[in-house]
């Protein structure tokens, strides 16, 4: 009961990241999941692989929730999405093969070195907009953005972001936002999509963790693969719960403190990642 509540928790965090940073709550679980599924009795050898492919599996949930959310207040670029579903579903498909065969410890480095990178990113973005105000690209027109995203430039990008996806079980925002708002789209057009590209890595990756786990012994039951079904049932009711009010946030606060809040509870996964 107390591993429930701690997914449940887990979850309502997850969901509040989701919303506000168009995130899809990967960053947020898999550290928490580190943690709580330890108690529940997973082995060290396959702490990593369960965590990542129940993060995915809750993934679809909270981004299908957050897409429907950001539907009703503006919609979603089905043009951009078209171009860049293929590429992600093929990169985490991909990445999903990879990390079945990967040691925990390799996967547990490459979540921490990512933590470490967005780290770096945020506080380096941050001092940008302390130096000075820049364009925030409300003039930009999207036909014109499109014009000038080559099919090789959609599949090598989405490749990577879902292979990334598919291994850190973080969806693809972290990899695609700042490739589309390089581009010239709206920091909110870019979440849209890319928390719609986050379902398309859940699919395709939690399916490979799905039928890569299913002959691995001495993971606790209930499970699918290495999806472990009680992390997936209370971290997706708390996720669910938790989009909403971090949608409402993300209207609500300055774009500097969105980003001092995202630096401070990535600074926070990244020390319970290296202590646990």
């Amino acid at each position: 009961m107390t591993a429930f509540l701690f997914y449940l928790a887990a979850g309502l965090i997850a969901g509040i990241v989701s919303g506000l940073f168009g995130m899809g709550g990967g960053l947020a679980m898999v550290p928490l999941l580190v943690v709580a599924l330890a108690l529940d009795g997973v082995p060290q050898t396959y702490l990593m692989h369960v965590a990542v492919g129940t993060s995915l599996a809750v993934i679809i949930l909270t981004s299908l929730y957050t897409i429907w959310l950001r539907w009703r207040s503006g919609g979603l670029n089905f043009d951009l999405f078209g171009k860049l579903w293929m590429p992600v579903a093929f990169g985490a498909g991909l990445g999903a093969a990879i990390g079945d065969h990967l040691p925990g410890l390799v996967m547990r480095w490459l979540f921490m070195a990512f933590l470490a990178y967005m780290i770096l990113r945020l506080a380096r973005r941050m001092a940008g907009l302390a130096q000075a105000s820049k364009p925030d690209g409300n003039g930009s027109d999207t036909k014109q953005v499109l014009a000038t995203f080559r099919k090789s430039e959609a599949w090598g990008y989405g490749t990577i972001a879902g292979i990334f996806g598919a291994l850190l079980g973080i969806g693809v925002a972290a990899i695609m936002t700042p490739v589309l708002s390089h581009k010239g789209y709206r920091m909110g057009q870019a979440a849209e999509v890319a928390v719609g590209l986050a379902v398309i890595v859940g699919i395709f990756a939690g399916t490979g963790y799905l039928i890569g786990g299913l002959n691995e012994i001495g993971i606790p039951e209930p499970r699918a693969g290495y999806i472990y079904l009680p992390a997936l049932g209370g971290m997706a009711v708390g996720a669910l719960a938790g989009s909403p009010l971090g949608l409402r946030l993300s209207r609500k606060l300055p774009e500097m403190l969105q980003l001092g809040l995202f630096l401070a509870y990535t600074i926070a996964m990244l020390v319970t990642m290296a202590t646990r």
